[in-house]
């Protein structure tokens, strides 16, 4: 074993999974930028979003390698809180990172276990304890938090946000004697040197990423989109990638495609983040309207292809139109959508490319001082 110190990671996902989208990749990210730095352990679930086990039963239940790091994938049985206890006494970690406020096992039972003085413990909430995020199952969400505030659940843990609404969102729900840090999340590391990316001043190639469900509000994109005239709806191509994770709003967002008159709408439902990478390349606008982004990461990666991207004040993306490289849009004004889209599609090609090579430069800029802030700021002794 190396002098490096070691970081204990636990979540609900991690690679190879995706379908749970952003915490799975917040997780990834950090792993793939600091690994040269710590020592870095996952443990982590067998499985993907649902029932589905994304690792081979040989390489459950014990340490295997991704990268530099080592690996847990628990299976049911084995996401006890005597193996956790085992994990935690075999490591003896400087550092136990939990990404998820309401996880029963990843969270509540490494919290119950016994863990070594040395240890510092940081909780990352991923978003959990924003406002909107706290209006689905609000009752019982509501009733947690006052629960683990009478037993102390989270007393003496360092708080990691993302963002300062984030930390605003923290301090709100968990007010007295609180340690907060902030650092954004990491993107994916970029190793992308696109040239101009094919585009076509007489289409408007849009991509829209993300789970189908309420939060991610692609029912309002689609309004917005029934709104335009036929004439700029007939120069739009859709396309839609991500799981139908709520049913009836799936239906609910079919119906209003259904009377669309876009020149291609195309929904690809889930894909593997390999398979993305086409995607991003040939889409120029990325669009989201989702209600809130704890970070969006679908966001960082569309910039690092070279997209400009069209997002909603509900993510921290707030620079783009002063960077030149997107558009940061209030869900609560549906002309000012209606007319940047319209201007897209009379977008010249030079001043597309200008913007599409301004998103990789914003993107890169972004994350060059991370590593540093995380380690000086984050990961550093009580």
């Amino acid at each position: 074993m190396s002098n490096k110190k070691s970081i204990l990671i636990c979540c609900d996902w991690f690679y190879p999974a995706y379908k749970a989208g952003g915490p799975i990749t917040s997780v990834k990210n950090f792993v793939d930028h600091l690994e040269n730095d710590f020592n870095i352990f996952i443990l982590t679930s067998a499985y993907d979003l649902g029932p589905q086990q994304v690792v081979p039963a040989g390489k459950t239940n014990h340490w295997v390698e991704y990268k530099q790091s080592q690996v847990q994938y628990l299976d049911k049985k084995h996401q006890s809180r005597g193996h956790l206890q085992n994990a935690i006494n075999d490591i003896k970690p400087d550092f136990i990172y939990l990404n998820s406020f309401f996880s029963k096992t990843f969270t509540i039972k490494i919290l119950k276990c016994k863990k070594p003085e040395h240890s510092k413990i940081i909780l990352a909430p991923r978003g959990m304890l924003g406002t909107h995020s706290l209006s689905i199952k609000s009752y019982k969400k509501k009733a947690f938090i006052g629960v683990s505030k009478f037993i102390g659940l989270y007393e003496g843990l360092t708080w990691h946000a993302t963002s300062k609404k984030e930390a605003d969102e923290i301090s709100k729900n968990y007010k007295p004697h609180l340690n907060i840090v902030t650092v954004a999340n990491f993107t994916a590391k970029i190793t992308n040197t696109l040239n101009d990316k094919p585009f076509n001043a007489q289409e408007l190639n849009l991509l829209f990423v993300g789970r189908i469900s309420p939060i991610k509000n692609l029912d309002f994109l689609l309004t917005i989109l029934s709104k335009l005239p036929a004439s700029f709806q007939d120069k739009i191509k859709l396309t839609i990638v991500g799981p139908k994770e709520d049913a009836s709003y799936y239906n609910t967002c079919k119906k209003i495609a259904e009377n669309l008159q876009l020149k291609l709408l195309t929904w690809l439902f889930e894909q593997e983040p390999e398979k993305l990478a086409d995607l991003y390349s040939n889409a120029n606008y990325y669009i989201s309207t989702s209600h809130h982004e704890n970070f969006g990461h679908t966001i960082a990666e569309a910039l690092s292809y070279g997209c400009v991207c069209v997002v909603s004040t509900g993510t921290p993306w707030s620079k783009l139109e002063g960077d030149n490289c997107g558009y940061t849009l209030n869900l609560k004004n549906e002309s000012e959508w209606i007319s940047t889209l319209k201007e897209l599609t009379h977008t010249p090609q030079q001043e597309y490319f200008e913007k599409s090579r301004n998103a990789i430069h914003h993107i890169k800029q972004k994350t060059a001082d991370l590593s540093k802030e995380y380690k000086e700021k984050l990961l550093v002794d009580e």
